[in-house]
């Protein structure tokens, strides 16, 4: 199993890009219910103003990519060439390092 991390944040993305991809309020909850896609078998998803990630679990890397990328395009109708270049992505020990740096206000 991959863990996987999909984001991008107030160091690699501008703030116009940062507020198209925002979750605000409820608008999270229906486009989560939307999401069945066998390359991920378990997603958290932390938005705040100044970063939007998918932390994913599945059975390939590579597939959770793609399917985030498809997930945030569809859910904010946004085209996936104004965001993809700002994006980071991180596997498995570095997903666990990433999160804990995010949750320890390091990053």
């Amino acid at each position: 199993m991959a863990l996987l991390v999909v984001g991008l944040n107030h160091k690699t993305a501008p703030v116009a890009v940062r507020e198209r991809l925002v979750f605000a309020g409820q608008t999270l909850e229906a486009p989560l219910t939307q999401w069945h896609d066998p390359a991920v078998e378990e997603v958290v998803i932390l938005s705040t103003c100044n970063r939007v990630e998918c932390y994913l679990q599945g059975p390939d890397a590579e597939a959770g990519v793609c399917c985030c990328i498809d997930f945030l395009a569809a859910s904010h109708g946004l085209p996936e060439a104004q965001f993809v270049p700002h994006l980071y992505k991180w596997h498995d020990i570095e997903a666990v390092r990433h999160l804990i740096r995010v949750a320890a206000v390091l990053d």
